[in-house]
């Protein structure tokens, strides 16, 4: 008997669960509750639900929170009934009353996209019982089309079979019906004017609430920004504003720079924007989402811009770059100067070199007077009239002309004199256009090409040795790159696969496959991988004994004994057609090591064991000659000592140019060797040099020396006033400024002539040692 219990109730139990789940009220219908309420009581109908407290669970659960206000003070209650309570509550509050649905009826209803038998239940809804079936008829055909209502009115049958008949009348001309409503309904086109009036008018008060906008933009170099107000159909500006930048903010991103024109703008503006609706404008479209981001994804510098900017407006828009010219112009104003002519004349008077010009033949001077009344002196011996600038106004007319496209030195030139004059005119445009600094980092005349220089010859075997890590290939065995080493002597090679490249694991894999077979090296050679110049490896290295020599950055030929086998390990590796390249690794280097080597007629296994090793396939075995081990560790060593290793062939097939004033220069650009980006300057500098060695120069980039290939740098020619003085005295051999470097300043050229004066006299040999030669040897 229990167990019979226990069924029936578990089977209670499902079936309540079930009724609970399949319980779906619909939104509550503020229109028309008695229908939602009559959907919600067969929902508990067809759920077995009979508890008022259930019913009245599942009501409150479903009505909004608006809603729920209205029956607030019965939920509160201790009562009984409070289903009943909440249902009589909402349907008094939002049913419609007898009144309203009689003037709905009457006024406010028309057939609109209904069919008649719809029209004439939702009249029959709104009337309910107090409206009679002919003033019902009455009405509801007065809703109808003229065609329908003509054919309607002369039968006799009820309501019902009317709407019907209305129905198939109405499907089948209403078509033209539409047609003719929209040609000749009269009240249309009325309400249609009044849509038109209003929307105008909308759009007007919407203009009239954003009239004032802020366009904003930046450079590298400013920013710039306008407030716009508009007026009769058109934007005009109220204020322009225009900032250069620090050498701070140059170095900001795009986004940071955009972010920070706005920032400046507002703030500059501040008594125009404040308590006023305005939109911001700017072509950078990412800020359009400032706002929207998370916090923890912007800077403390972002962060504060935002929130001053929000205190103001949060309406950012994206504009095109060719729409927003104004404050496009204003972001690229470096700085607005101009000839000052007058200034120019008053220079003009008892100048010397004037006086030497118009005693010269060939040039004819006249004075034109100004409009302040002064007369400048001119020279109309060509087709132009070339005024002569003084001393203090030469540099300012250069870069006025040249920084417009920098253009080369003839250009320059030739731009320049055909419209002023001055003493040696052409010679100080020469030196002021090679000096240009954005001249020299943008153009390329001629790369450096050094000579390759040769390393000097190793006496012992293992010795020296060249690593470096090459990757990542497909991932085999879990294996993605490879560590190779290779010795200088015997060319050995050792691939060790390597399924991370973290100085860890670089470093215990060097210990374990070279140092534990070969022994410690004298000396290390690899490139500036971050694995390589750890702490981690340099430990090692002085634990072990060994020092670590890294290459000059972007600079692979320092580390050609190794970065040269790289190109024949990987076609060996490609030539087996497998991806698990692994399994044939082993394979590879049996026979790399095998190879007969052009250069020593030796293979490499020769060179470290003595003999050439077996291979796989040799059918005849050589006589054996039975040896005690003292004779053969003799005989052994012996061959060994004769080996010596050849010269490494070479074949250059480029052209050797080092520029002259490479090694007297105080200053040098670096070439930028890795991927550059759009319009990114090919050079970067210039940078003091601190010492000189035949392959590499000693520069100091941010404070720190760092050793630059030769390769990479260029001589940089610097104007006296642009040159570091104190650095000359880091400099071991005291480089001097090249010749093309001088001015045409007369206390410039005495200043340069002293430094090379100096120069001459204090020379620096090979080995440190100050030569100073006497006077007369100056010449």
């Amino acid at each position: 008997m229990n167990d019979g219990k226990t069924s029936v109730s578990n089977t209670t139990s499902e079936k309540y669960e079930a009724n609970k789940v399949s319980v779906k009220i619909p939104p509550f219908w503020e229109e028309k509750p008695e229908i939602w309420f009559f959907q919600v009581e067969a929902q508990f109908s067809i759920a077995n639900i009979t508890q008022d407290q259930t019913k009245f669970n599942y009501l409150v659960a479903q009505l909004e929170p608006k809603v729920v206000e209205n029956i607030w003070d019965i939920i509160q209650s201790e009562r009984n009934d409070k289903y009943v309570a909440a249902k009589e509550r909402l349907l008094n509050t939002f049913k419609e009353s007898e009144e309203k649905s009689i003037t709905k009826l009457l006024t406010g209803i028309s057939l609109g996209d209904m069919k008649p038998s719809q029209l004439l239940r939702k009249m029959k809804s709104l009337g309910g019982t107090n409206i009679t079936d002919q003033v019902l008829r009455t009405l509801w055909l007065g809703k109808m089309p003229e065609s329908i209502k003509n054919i309607l009115v002369v039968s006799n049958e009820n309501l019902d079979n009317l709407s019907i008949m209305a129905d198939k009348i109405f499907e089948m001309n209403s078509t033209t019906e539409i047609y003719s409503a929209a040609e000749d309904n009269s009240v249309m086109n009325t309400v249609l004017d009044k849509i038109s009036n209003l929307e105008k008018q909308i759009s007007e008060l919407n203009v009239h609430r954003r009239s004032r906008t802020l366009f904003t933009d930046a450079s590298d170099y400013a920013v710039g920004s306008v407030l716009q107000q508009f007026e009769e159909d058109s934007w005009k500006p109220l204020a322009f504003f225009s900032k250069k930048l620090t050498n701070a903010q140059k170095g900001y991103s795009t986004y940071d720079r955009e972010l920070l024109g706005i920032y400046l703008s507002i703030k500059q503006f501040k008594h125009i924007l404040e308590g006023r609706q305005f939109t911001i404008y700017t072509d950078h479209k990412p800020l359009m989402f400032a706002f929207q981001q998370k916090n923890e994804k912007a800077s403390p510098r972002q962060l504060r811009h935002l929130q001053y900017i929000s205190e103001f407006s949060t309406d950012i828009r994206h504009i095109g770059g060719k729409e927003n010219i104004v404050a496009d112009s204003l972001s690229r104003i470096e700085s607005i100067s101009e000839i000052d002519y007058d200034k120019i004349a008053d220079a003009q008077i008892e100048n010397q070199d004037l006086n030497e010009l118009r005693s010269k033949p060939s040039l004819h001077f006249k004075q034109y007077p100004l409009d302040s009344g002064k007369l400048l002196w001119c020279d109309i011996s060509t087709t132009k009239i070339r005024p002569f600038i003084p001393q203090d106004f030469r540099m300012h007319i250069f870069q006025k002309f040249h920084s417009l496209a920098h253009p080369g030195v003839k250009s320059t030139v030739k731009q320049i004199a055909s419209r002023f004059i001055w003493l040696n005119i052409r010679k100080d445009i020469t030196q002021w256009a090679k000096s240009c600094i954005h001249c020299q980092k943008n153009k390329i005349n001629r790369h450096t090409r050094a000579q390759i220089a040769t390393y000097k010859e190793v006496d012992d075997r293992f010795s020296v040795i060249h690593i470096d890590i090459i990757g990542p290939f497909p991932t085999s065995e879990g294996k993605t790159y490879c560590l190779t080493c290779i010795d200088r002597f015997t060319c050995w090679i050792e691939v060790i696969p390597l399924a991370n490249v973290t100085a860890e694991t670089v470093a215990r894999e060097f210990y374990d496959h070279w140092i534990s077979r070969f022994g410690m090296p004298y000396r290390v050679i690899t490139d500036q991988g971050s694995q390589f110049r750890s702490e981690l490896f340099k430990n090692i290295g002085v634990i072990c004994g060994f020092k670590v020599c890294t290459t000059t950055a972007y600079h692979p030929q320092c580390n050609g004994k190794i970065e040269r086998i790289h190109r024949t390990l990987k076609a060996a590796i490609r030539a087996h057609n497998s991806i698990k390249w692994t399994q044939t690794l082993s394979t590879v280097l049996l026979g790399l090591r095998s190879a007969l080597r052009g250069d020593t007629n030796y293979t490499i296994a020769q060179m470290v064991y003595g003999q050439p090793i077996r291979l796989p396939g040799e059918f005849f075995e050589k006589p054996k000659s039975i040896l005690d081990t003292d004779t053969f560790a003799k005989e052994l060593q012996k061959q060994m000592e004769l080996l010596k290793p050849l010269d490494t062939r070479r074949h250059p097939s480029q052209k050797i140019f080092v520029h002259k004033d490479l090694h007297t220069c105080t200053h040098v650009f670096i070439r930028i060797d890795r991927v550059r980006k759009s319009l990114e300057p090919p050079y970067d500098g210039p940078f003091p040099v601190v010492k000189r060695h035949d392959k590499y120069f000693t520069v100091t980039i941010k404070g720190k020396d760092i050793n630059i290939s030769i390769d990479r740098l260029k001589p940089a020619y610097l104007l006296l006033t642009e040159v570091d003085v104190p650095h000359h005295k880091k400099l071991d051999t005291a480089p001097t400024l090249p010749n093309e470097n001088l001015t045409a300043h007369q206390e410039t050229e005495k200043q340069q002539s002293d430094l090379l004066d100096k120069d001459v006299q204090e020379k620096t040999t090979r080995s440190g040692r100050r030569v100073r030669f006497p006077a007369r040897y100056k010449d």
